[in-house]
């Protein structure tokens, strides 16, 4: 992960894609519309466990970098499997993993009021070294596959996936990271009581001075 400084208004710009992975990301979008293959898998985790992953490639043999996809408080519904296979698309070996594992493995919801209702409860039992752990476990099941390899392991992650993925570019080795709006990145503390998210990179931090948001208006 890249600080780049000097953007106004910001302290430090984040760049997600450093110049091999974004050559890799070039070429392989290149190949678009490839035909994708798409299957449930169980990723072992350091308690044991497994952990339940949606993982989808392109067709054939070829060896590609890997993306591990975040999913929101719904679970790996419909539109997640569509995400992960749309990166698979472009020419990726993408895995999105249930890290509702422990609570509630397997739901897939609705985005809807009882969607949202349930999902909460699950986010709110989250903690923050089980998911970096499961983060972790879920980067070394792409890196022992033979058909991963390259550029080497990126992520995103949408809502509290994004927060997950930008977690993980603190605390995992990953060559790129893209957050879509990240829950609670910024939050004084983080998921489960443990450090705050934002304090985990450096050169962006939390202080107790009144700040302005990107539109210069109070937060």
């Amino acid at each position: 992960m890249k600080l780049i400084p000097g953007v106004p208004g910001l302290p430090h710009f984040i760049d997600p894609f450093p110049d091999p992975f974004r050559t890799s990301i070039q070429s392989h979008c290149m190949e678009a519309d490839m035909a994708v293959q798409s299957e449930f898998i169980d990723i072992p985790t350091s308690d044991g466990s497994q952990m339940r992953g949606y993982l989808a490639r392109p067709e054939g043999s070829e060896i590609l970098p890997g993306v591990v996809v975040f999913m929101e408080i719904f679970g790996i519904n419909s539109h997640i499997r569509d995400v992960t296979e749309r990166i698979a698309a472009e020419g990726f070996v993408a895995l999105a993993p249930d890290y509702f594992n422990r609570t509630g493995a397997g739901i897939e919801l609705g985005y809807d009021d009882s969607g949202m209702a349930e999902g909460m409860k699950h986010l709110g039992q989250l903690d923050a070294d089980q998911m970096i752990a499961d983060a972790r476990a879920t980067i070394a099941l792409l890196e022992s596959r033979d058909d991963v390899g390259g550029a080497g392991i990126g992520a995103m992650g949408f809502c509290i996936g994004g927060h997950m993925a930008y977690l993980t570019a603190c605390t995992n080795d990953v060559r790129a990271t893209a957050s879509y709006y990240g829950g609670g990145i910024a939050a004084p503390r983080g998921p489960g009581g443990g450090e705050s998210t934002l304090g985990r990179t450096a050169g962006i931090g939390l202080n107790s001075e009144p700040r302005k948001n990107i539109c210069g208006s109070d937060p």
